[in-house]
């Protein structure tokens, strides 16, 4: 299970100290989620109600609950019985202090704190309850989408997976008040989505693998009922609470609820610049693309590390075949290992094998035993143990399967951050399962420069597996991050007539000390010795001084322009990339016309050009930067790490001892100026704060009550999604030979994918192609709308289990039909039957070879839906494999598995076009083999697949 399960007690409760401490829930009553999706990001109000239904006020009480890891909590607001009071963010020991305080004198009061175990589990506690009323947490946040590379769209997840359950009253008074009483037998879990994106652009499809779904095409939940828009939509889900709640209701509460978007243009590059309402020449910059270009792939090492704690029981046959998907797509002569771990861990060789026709149908015999029997969850070690025992000469790209439950994650991304500063290293992570823990798949992807994904129990898992594959097989490319300005006659500072580079931290020289306190440097010691003068052993003025607990840190200048994440992330296809930039006031006063994204590979040069739009003046796109650049130093990376003195040496290097304190201390600092809430800073809500809420002002002042002040914008703020022209890629990328594969235990094809498009080679310098300057025009968001969404119809219990294949539930634009394909059994890849459950492109490619070829056998006939009479008939062999008639023996086994092979190869691209994603690595193999074979025997190669289908066309 993940580490949200670990989580003990849950619930919202308080303690009982005699005779022995026990724990006691409130019942929550109510849980409401309305998000706001604005193209990538989104907006999203959390309210949650409890209730008192004790004769007594309860002191204190406790309740944690999981966010998705990453977000930006902005806002938080108790109502506490007849009080309300808002939070303000402050240091998290400070908070703390205050709260405790607040309790102590019988005030209302709420703490919201960060775990600093998890980053994306939070604990609430409420102070002073009074007897027989109710409590409700309002929480706002804001947050990045992810990319669901399966789907090809923006994936919004809400955690379910702890949030408070309905409780029983433990002892319910009789004499309850009628309020309460009424709170008590009507209450509801409710999920809204309101999804709005540019006007010129069409929302083409809403799913949720997750829970059955009530759609409302054309307009959101705020919307009157006349309105239709082809780029609006709502999606809800409910639950109503019942005498004798049901076990689908159970099941519901127990994996996170997931919705997936599907819009017209969703991956066109953009970067908004927003000014800051309240601080001069404040200004941040988010830019953000899901990159499509064609490199050469590179051979690296490629290590398979695969959870088989007991927790993974529910969870194994997922990760089968998430692991033989990912075992059959890989190319012939490639490195490859699988370490599998739980309490201990163990390797299937001792050193990475070549991939052959042996390695392989050894590594398919393992997996077949593989199962939940490795007991707890120790990650660590065998990561340590997959990097140091590496080809040095070799890049290694970790692929991590698992459902994440550890707490000392902080150990795991710091030594994963040192891995890849050393060496070429990448770790992927694929989080499988309806509870992830967010925060460890993301943190290790964050660490290890690449990306993760999710799979939960009633998801496809196909397209994701070998598009995380195909990631780890692109070159190793450090990327750069460039600002244009408009020309400024006034601004001299530059010779490039307007042109700055955002210079990364280690090349800048801060103004610090020189030398600052704590240094063991001897020299320097020994001159600051002799120019100070002697400290007196007794001094009658003497005054004994407070511990501090930063004491003696180093002065360092935060840099005018600070970037997030602090290394460009790695750019891989199909998975969206998203950087900030907060320019501080002393930054370049000159308008950002537009930033570049550079990268040098072996194959030559990458750039892509994006024009700068001015959104106008707001705070949300700050917030998430502050977010994103707190989670660099959460997590031990960030522009802290990399700051110099005058001399060019590292602080952190002079002082390691206090390393995280800087970090810290600069946290802090961000947290409180932007007020979100994170591992060093908390929400505080007391009576006190309501009048420091009402009067923040100028920097400080950022975010206050926006359940009741929704934040507006104008006509042209915050589109966060495609611009209102599209923007050329340029050069289109060059097409592979053919594209991926996939094998999973429940393989279900919710949608057609539309057809590939062969496209011309490119030179070089196309991979990214500079966007041309796109007028700003309206955009569609003229909020970020935050009222709360109308209450949804009355209705029965779920009545049945959410699943993709229930018409109407997880489809809003259309329904095809689903189908659901049981295991398949151990298999000899080239000899034992494939089950018939599987569809025939499955069945096809479980029958290919190691190498990539097809034999000329009935199962291959009969999948393929010929025989070799039509084969050896309606195809000119002489012709399509460019041998002389002479040379032509029909009966030959090798010439028979060539043709065979082009046949399936043919078969996939006329039959199966629209799993093109699937089946691309699997037909890539199978080319590069056919041609090598043509190659030998004098033979004319095949340029393209389409070459392949037009002379098989009569024949399949």
């Amino acid at each position: 299970m993940s580490a949200h399960h670990s989580l003990e007690p849950c619930g919202c409760y308080y303690i009982l100290p005699d005779p022995l401490p026990t724990p006691v829930y409130l019942p929550q009553v109510d849980l409401k989620v309305h998000s706001t999706i604005l193209a990538s990001t989104s907006r999203t109000s959390l309210s949650q109600t409890f209730i008192n239904p004790s004769t007594e006020k309860i002191k204190n009480a406790s309740y944690t609950f999981p966010l998705f890891d990453g977000v930006s909590i902005v806002s938080f607001k108790c109502e506490i019985g007849d009080r309300v009071i808002h939070g303000v963010v402050k240091e998290k020991e400070q908070a703390r202090a205050e709260y405790d305080a607040a309790v102590d004198q019988g005030s209302s009061a709420a703490l919201l704190e960060q775990s600093m175990s998890a980053s994306d589990t939070f604990t609430t506690s409420i102070g002073n309850i009074p007897e027989q009323s109710k409590v409700t947490v309002h929480i706002t946040y804001l947050g990045e989408l992810q990319h669901d590379a399966q789907a090809d769209g923006l994936r919004l997840t809400v955690p379910l997976a702890i949030c408070p359950r309905y409780g029983k009253l433990v002892e319910t008074p009789r004499d309850l008040k009628d309020g309460v009483k009424h709170l008590a037998s009507r209450g509801s879990i409710e999920i809204t989505v309101d999804v709005q994106v540019e006007q010129k652009s069409v929302i083409q499809r809403l799913q949720s693998p997750s829970h059955p779904l009530d759609v409302l095409p054309g307009r959101t939940s705020t919307d009157s009922e006349g309105e239709h828009h082809a780029n609006k939509a709502s999606a809800s889900w409910g639950l109503r609470r019942s005498s004798r709640p049901s076990q689908n209701g159970h099941i519901a509460l127990e994996r996170d609820f997931v919705l997936i978007v599907n819009t017209k243009d969703l991956g066109l590059p953009y970067a908004f610049l927003e000014t800051h309402p309240t601080i001069p020449n404040q200004r941040a910059i988010m830019t953000s693309l899901v990159p499509k270009f064609n490199i050469p792939n590179n051979d690296p090492e490629i290590v398979f590390i695969i959870d088989r704690s007991g927790s993974m029981s529910d969870k194994i046959d997922t990760l089968k075949s998430a692991l033989k998907v990912f075992l059959k797509s890989l190319p012939v002569g490639i490195k490859f290992n699988i370490c599998s771990f739980g309490s201990s861990y163990s390797f299937l060789w001792k050193k990475s094998r070549t991939y052959d026709k042996s390695s392989l149908e050894d590594a398919l015999a393992f997996v077949d035993t593989v199962c939940a029997d490795f007991g707890g969850t120790e990650m660590l070690r065998p990561i340590k143990a997959t990097v140091e025992n590496r080809f040095q000469d070799l890049d290694l790209d970790v692929l991590l399967l698992t459902d994440g439950e550890i707490w000392d994650q902080e150990q795991l991304f710091a030594y994963i951050n040192e891995s890849v500063s050393k060496a070429p290293t990448r770790f992927f992570s694929l989080g499988i399962g309806d509870a992830v823990s967010h925060s460890l798949v993301q943190g290790i992807a964050r660490a290890g420069g690449g990306f993760a994904q999710t799979v939960g129990t009633n998801e496809d898992l196909d397209k994701k597996v070998v598009r995380m594959l195909k990631a780890a097989l692109t070159p190793h490319v450090k990327y750069t991050l460039e600002l244009k300005y408009e020309s400024s006659d006034n601004d001299s500072r530059r010779e490039d007539d307007g042109f700055e580079i955002v210079e990364k931290s280690e090349d800048d020289r801060y103004e610090g000390e020189t030398r600052p306190q704590g240094t063991t440097d001897d020299d320097t010691t020994a001159k600051t010795q002799q120019d100070q003068p002697p400290i007196s052993l007794y001094d009658e003025n003497f005054k004994e001084t407070d511990i501090k607990s930063v004491a003696d840190l180093p002065t360092i200048p935060a840099p005018a322009v600070i970037q997030a994440p602090y290394d460009v992330p790695g750019l891989f296809p199909f998975n969206r990339s998203t950087v900030y930039l907060l320019l501080s006031p002393e930054s370049n006063a000159a308008n950002p016309k537009s930033v570049i994204l550079k990268g040098m590979s072996k194959h030559g040069p990458l750039s892509l050009t994006i024009p700068v739009e001015d959104v106008g003046k707001n705070i949300t796109i700050h917030q998430l930067a502050a977010r994103k650049i707190i989670v660099d130093l959460e997590e031990g990376r960030g522009w802290t790490s990399q700051a110099k003195d005058k001399t060019g040496r590292r602080f952190v290097d002079q002082h390691e001892s206090k390393k995280e304190d800087i970090a810290k201390r600069e946290a802090i600092r961000l947290g409180t100026k932007y007020q979100i809430a994170g591992k060093w800073c908390s929400f505080v809500a007391v009576e006190s704060t309501e009048h420091e809420v009402a009067n923040l002002t100028g920097k400080e002042r950022l975010l206050s009550r926006e359940l009741a002040e929704p934040v507006q914008y104008s006509q042209y703020a915050f589109g966060f999604g495609a611009p209102a022209q599209p923007m050329a890629w340029g050069i289109p990328p060059q097409p592979r030979l053919s594209q991926p594969l996939a094998c999973s235990r429940k393989l279900r094809k919710a949608y057609p994918q539309p057809s590939v498009a062969a496209q011309k080679v490119v030179s070089r310098r196309g991979l990214f192609r500079s966007s041309p300057n796109v007028a700003s025009t309206p955009n569609v968001f003229g909020a970020f709308q935050s009222q709360p969404p109308p209450a949804p119809v009355d209705s029965a219990e779920i009545s049945s289990t959410p699943s993709g294949s229930s018409p109407g539930h997880s489809i809003l634009f259309g329904s095809p039909a689903i189908a659901s394909f049981g295991s398949g059994p151990s298999f000899d890849p080239t000899e034992a039957p494939v089950s018939a459950q599987y569809p025939k492109f499955h069945q096809l490619i479980l029958c290919q070879s190691f190498e990539g070829s097809w034999e000329w056998k009935r199962q291959i006939f009969d999948i393929i839906e010929t025989d070799s009479e039509t084969l050896k008939g309606k195809v000119d062999w002489s012709m399509t494999l460019g041998i002389g008639q002479d040379d032509i023996d029909k009966e030959d086994e090798n010439l028979q598995t060539i043709v065979m092979t082009l046949a399936a190869i043919a078969y996939l691209n006329k039959k199966w076009d629209g799993d093109r994603e699937t089946w691309e690595l699997v037909v890539e193999k199978a080319m590069n083999w056919v041609n090598a074979k043509l190659a030998a025997m004098g033979g004319q190669p095949l340029e393209s697949q389409q070459a392949v289908l037009d002379r098989f066309q009569s024949a399949i």
